[in-house]
Parts: C-alpha cells; sequence; structure tokens
C-alpha cells in the first residue's frame, strides 16, 4: 500500500558527488575477495527539498505548549469533559492546575498569559484546521505571567459563571484557550497533556462543590487538549524562507517539516554487486538562525532525537507530491528509524545499517525497487515544537555511505 503526500515545497537544490575507497572485506565476504573488489563508497545527495504541512493533528500529544519565540505562538485548547451532576448544588473555589515539563530556549522575557472561555466549538484536532490558527478569543477572564526558570505548578482560577456554563454544557462544554501575547523575545513553555505518562501530571479541575449542609472539594483530570501552533509564513524573514534563501533543509515538528532527497550516484553502483550495509547520514548545523553566536535555541532538546526514513516509489515533476511507500511504516523489517550521534542523523545501530544495505538497496541492484527517491521526517512531529537544521548539500550535509562487494567474474 502506499500514501500519497501533497504539501508545500520549499528550496530545491541539485549537487552530485561520489568518492569510491577500496578496502579490506569484512570477515563473512573474504571468501569473495579473489573475485572482485570491496568498496567504502560515500554518495551526495544530488537533489534535496524541505515540504511544509502547516496544519498536522497534536491531539495525541503528551506536551501542551504555549508562548511566543521567533516567529511561533502556541496557543493551549483545552476542557474538562467530566462535569459534576449535583441537582441544586452550587460550586465555587474553581482552578485549573498545570504541571511544568520544559521551557526552551534559555532565557526571553516573561510571558503574558491571557485565560479566555471559548464560546464555540472545536474539534480534538484542532491544529488541523486553519480557521483555529492565529485564533481570537473574547476577552480573558484571568491574565498571569511566567518566567523561564517558573517550574511550579500553575494555578488558574476559573470564573464561576463560566464553570456554571460547563456544568450546563456537561461533556460538550467548550472550554478554554490560554494564550500568549505576540513576543518574538519570549519562549516556549511546556506542560504536560492528558495522555502524558504519568496521570499525576494530567492537568486537573479542582472545584469546591457546595450541597445544603455538605461542602466537598473534587478533582477531575479528564479531558481533552491540543496545541495549535501559528506561524506567519509570509513574513520574508521567517526561518523557513531564510533556510530556502541558504539553500538549506529543515526538519521540523508542531509545524511539520519533511526532508526529501535524492540520490542519483546510486545508479552508479555495479548490477554485479553485493550490498553489505548502507548508512544515511544528514549531518546538523547547530547555529541559531538570528544569531550565529547562539547554539540553535529552536532545537528543543526535549524533543526526542528519532526520525523516520520512507522510501518514496514515485514524485511529481515539481516534487510537490510524493508516493511514500508505507510498507516502511507498517513491517518492522522496512521500517527505518535514524538517531543523531554527535552532530549526525543516521543508522547508530550497524544492525539496522546492514539491514536497510541488503534489502533496499540490494533490492534496487536486483530491480526490485526503481526510485532513488527518500524521505526524512521526525518520528514523533506531532508531539511538540522542535526545528532541526540540516547542513547544505554543497557542504556535502547529506550522505549515503554504502559499503558493497563488486564481483568482477561476470555471471557470478
Amino acid at each position: 500500500m502506499k500514501k500519497i503526500v501533497s504539501l508545500i515545497l520549499l528550496g530545491m537544490v541539485i549537487v552530485a558527488c561520489q568518492n569510491l575507497n577500496p578496502i579490506d572485506p569484512p570477515e563473512e565476504l573474504e571468501a569473495l575477495d579473489r573475485l572482485g573488489t570491496f568498496i567504502d563508497t560515500t554518495f551526495y545527495a544530488d537533489t534535496a527539498y524541505f515540504q511544509l504541512d502547516k496544519f498536522i493533528n497534536t491531539e495525541n500529544s503528551t506536551v501542551l505548549s504555549v508562548g511566543s519565540f521567533q516567529g511561533f505562538q502556541a496557543s493551549i485548547f483545552m476542557r474538562f469533559t467530566r462535569m459534576p451532576i449535583d441537582s441544586g448544588a452550587t460550586y465555587d473555589s474553581v482552578y485549573v492546575i498545570l504541571y511544568h515539563r520544559h521551557a526552551f530556549p534559555e532565557g526571553g522575557n516573561d510571558l503574558t498569559l491571557m485565560v479566555s472561555e471559548l464560546t464555540e466549538e472545536w474539534p480534538d484536532s484542532v491544529n488541523s484546521f486553519p480557521e483555529f490558527h492565529n485564533y481570537q478569543p473574547g476577552s480573558a477572564f484571568y491574565t498571569f505571567h511566567l518566567t523561564n526558570d517558573d517550574t511550579g505548578l500553575v494555578v488558574i482560577p476559573i470564573d464561576v459563571q463560566v464553570f456554571n456554563r460547563w456544568v450546563e454544557a456537561g461533556e460538550d462544554n467548550f472550554g478554554l484557550i490560554i494564550k500568549a501575547q505576540y513576543d518574538d523575545n519570549g519562549f516556549i513553555k511546556e506542560f504536560h497533556n492528558f495522555y502524558s505518562e504519568d496521570p499525576e501530571n494530567w492537568p486537573k479541575l479542582v472545584y469546591r462543590t457546595v450541597l445544603d449542609t455538605t461542602i466537598e472539594h473534587d478533582t477531575t483530570n479528564i479531558g481533552i487538549a491540543s496545541t495549535v501552533f501559528d506561524y506567519d509564513f509570509e513574513n520574508p524573514q521567517n526561518i523557513f524562507e531564510m533556510a530556502r534563501a541558504k539553500k538549506e533543509l529543515l526538519l521540523a515538528s508542531g509545524i511539520a517539516s519533511r526532508v526529501i532527497v535524492k540520490f542519483d550516484a546510486l545508479k552508479s553502483i555495479p548490477v554485479n554487486s553485493l550490498i553489505y550495509k548502507a548508512d544515511m547520514q544528514f549531518e546538523l548545523n547547530d547555529e541559531d538562525f538570528f544569531d550565529p553566536g547562539f547554539t540553535n535555541r529552536l532545537n528543543n532538546e526535549e524533543h526526542a532525537h528519532s526520525y523516520y526514513l520512507r522510501w518514496i516509489t514515485s514524485i511529481s515533476e515539481d516534487g510537490s507530491q510524493i508516493l511514500v511507500d508505507s510498507s516502511f511504516a507498517n513491517s518492522s523489517y522496512y521500517s527505518y528509524t535514524l538517531y543523531k550521534d554527535d552532530n549526525i542523523i543516521h543508522f547508530f545501530n550497524e544492525d539496522d545499517q546492514v539491514r536497510f544495505g541488503k534489502s533496499y538497496l540490494q533490492g534496487y541492484l536486483n530491480g526490485t525497487y526503481d526510485s532513488v527517491w527518500f524521505y526524512l521526517q521526525f518520528v514523533n512531529e506531532y508531539q511538540d515544537l522542535a526545528i532541526r537544521r540540516i547542513r547544505t548539500l554543497e557542504e556535502n550535509g547529506i550522505r549515503l555511505r554504502v559499503y558493497y562487494y563488486h564481483v568482477q567474474n561476470e555471471g557470478f
């Protein structure tokens, strides 16, 4: 089965190079040494670009993000679906509690956060809908400030009239939105979501129930919340345009950016070759976009350095539509994950290098596959905001190192 991906195309560059180096064969191929040559060769990508998907689904994320930094703004949509049903009760002392998870980058101006009641229905996959980006709610019923080093609980008092409307609507209430005032020099604050690993860290709704002479404090942590990541894509100084101008490649989560690469030089491997192993390598540029004196402040080290590599079965002439072989995702044998090692994203495990070389690359030589295009993305690109910069093709930033045995004896 294959799936079609149609995204925003940003930046395409074409270069080509190969580096051949005969070496001693691995032990298992020593018996073939007299029949040919064992080669360690590095191919450099000849075509590469990145594509954007602005409206990915963040509803299953374990992270809730809010804040503003370098053109990105994150807002939290939240509603609690288990409401009290005590007939004749009154409610007061209502609070929402959020649990700190992470904040980046270091420093930055204080965040001013505004909490407003939502008055219309929104889907769990709210980040997938353009109309909820840069959403402007009604006036805030609560405003508070956060500094980058705040790690304690955030306690948000909820207006009692707002809570009574939630109670009346039950699980169909619209909930609230937490939105930051725009500040290009702020930061991104991350809280635990309802899908976080430990239920003790889930958002909580605490309220006091008064029924006749009985007063009780109740808590619920059953709800739905998603982050909406907004970005000004029309600004010529945004990071995606800056990367395009530099012929640089970007991987992003939250606002998803995926890298597409082509290795035409694979066609130069003699068909009478035995692939031993192969390693796809993406070299990172760790400088900040706006101030090279800093490391990349959008890197977000809290986001795991793991990436899926997919094989592209076909691609349109302009590169805007691609067919990705879904067997890479559905079969453990064909599912490839790359990891960061020092400043390189690659197959960290040699067993994966062997599996990749002996399956896809050998299959290509044998005529089973006919494409030399690949697709790289974050494993959890819906999780939170994170940006990785990959060096340009002119810097040989994308490489494919292949170890193979070239059999000289025809008919072998």
